[in-house]
């Protein structure tokens, strides 16, 4: 496959192995690259402490890279912000994926789509990036059930994000179901078939984006693992979505990732942000 390299910010043990647990699974294991585990902080964390707290955390993460008999490689980064932190981590490691524990709680900002540190990665790294939210061990998933919503995603994109979930889902022997409308299918349904690796992956077709509630209430277990395509240009729309459904589904175990940035494209991202018509709450 192409050429992958997997960062995992750690911030707290508590989320720390579920989050190693899932990278595992991403990771393209034919590459024979290690795992990168970073733990970020802002500079006026109260330093000492913490350093010790990571240095811990870190070295628990290795060992739990090192029981799947998968090298690890260790850093931690300082910066004004943990997203600035996170992000020259991924320029430092040339990471294509950032994995980082999340818990999709809905920020206290008007003007913040997913709180200060997810919107800046979305902003500024160009990795792909896979927040995780877990709820029962993911080895124990029995069906990834995907959501796709009606927006305009560019083909590469979209290939790296149905790629990364491929992955997981055929390492895991799980099936995926996708849950989207039928004209995004049509549109996108190539794509979806044609990523490797292969995993065994139908469609389910929504009436409209929001009915995306009612179909996960009728369609999903507390063993699936959600997992919703963001957009970096509508992020609202979808956070709105995501947290909602966040909030609506508490015991579930949730993901949501962004394909990478072409390098060329990260410097129009200024243009004028795409809008779901709906709000699915």
């Amino acid at each position: 496959g192409p050429r992958q390299r997997v960062l995992v910010g750690l911030r707290e043990l508590a989320s720390a192995q579920a989050v190693i647990e899932l990278s595992l699974l991403l990771r393209d294991a034919s590459q024979h690259q290690p795992l990168y585990l970073v733990h970020a902080a802002r500079d006026d964390e109260s330093v000492g402490d913490n350093v010790g707290r990571a240095e811990k955390m870190l070295s628990d993460a290795v060992t739990l890279c090192s029981s799947a008999d998968v090298a690890a490689e260790i850093s931690t980064s300082i910066d004004h912000t943990v997203g600035a932190a996170l992000v020259r981590s991924t320029k430092e490691t040339q990471a294509t994926h950032l994995v980082l524990g999340w818990n999709f709680e809905t920020p206290a900002g008007e003007q913040s789509a997913y709180g200060s540190t997810v919107d800046e990665l979305l902003r500024a790294s160009t990795s792909a990036i896979l927040l995780f939210r877990s709820r029962h061990p993911v080895s124990t998933t029995q069906k990834i059930t995907l959501a796709l919503p009606p927006l305009t995603f560019p083909d590469d994109v979209l290939t790296a994000a149905i790629t990364a979930v491929k992955r997981i889902a055929q390492q895991l022997g799980a099936p995926i179901e996708v849950l989207t409308e039928a004209k995004t299918w049509e549109r996108y349904a190539g794509i979806i078939g044609d990523a490797k690796p292969e995993a065994a992956t139908k469609h389910h077709p929504l009436e409209t984006w929001d009915s995306l509630r009612q179909a996960l209430v009728d369609r999903t277990s507390t063993s699936d693992l959600l997992v919703l395509v963001g957009h970096r240009e509508s992020n609202r729309d979808i956070a709105r979505t995501t947290l909602g459904l966040a909030e609506r589904f508490p015991e579930a175990s949730i993901a949501l990732i962004h394909g990478p940035v072409a390098a060329t494209r990260s410097e129009e991202a200024s243009q004028p942000a795409l809008s779901l018509v709906a709000d699915a709450t």
